[in-house]
């Protein structure tokens, strides 16, 4: 199946609506260290009420946060390994998200309107590939049986 992603953009009063409204969660139900999931949960610790306290040693926290659930791995890695509650600001696997095909853009993400997370990707993905064929081989490959080309 093949669909159109239409990017969501976050404003940075939107993402901070959402880390007030889960910052008011962690504290009814007693957390109070936070180590926000690296690279974008750390960004958004940044919003956290000024009653709760990031940490930077996951075994310190009482909670996690993290940016997005996309397909779920990082959360389940992150319990699994810890068993912490773990809390996101969007969580596309919600029933019914109206985010579920959307591509949610940050506030830093984002450059006199570009992407400049996608940009910085693929330019990584070019250096990683260089000039072997083997290696654009497979990413053809996944980007196809991903529905991307």
């Amino acid at each position: 199946m093949r669909y159109s992603m239409v990017n969501f953009y976050v404003t940075t009063i939107e993402l901070r609506k959402r880390v007030f409204a889960i910052s008011e969660k962690m504290l009814d139900r007693g957390h109070k260290y936070v180590y926000g999931i690296p690279k974008n949960g750390t960004i958004c610790c940044k919003h956290l009420s000024p009653r709760l306290i990031e940490v930077d040693d996951p075994m310190r926290a009482d909670c996690f946060l993290d940016d997005l659930i996309d397909s779920g791995a990082t959360a389940d890695k992150w319990i699994k390994k810890y068993n912490k509650p773990f809390y996101v600001i969007f969580d596309k696997l919600k029933k019914n998200s109206e985010l579920k095909h959307r591509w949610i853009i940050f506030p830093w993400e984002v450059v006199d309107g570009i992407n400049i997370d996608i940009v910085d990707n693929i330019l990584r993905l070019k250096q990683y590939i260089g000039t072997s064929k083997q290696k654009k081989e497979e990413i053809k490959n996944l980007l196809k049986e991903n529905y991307l080309i």
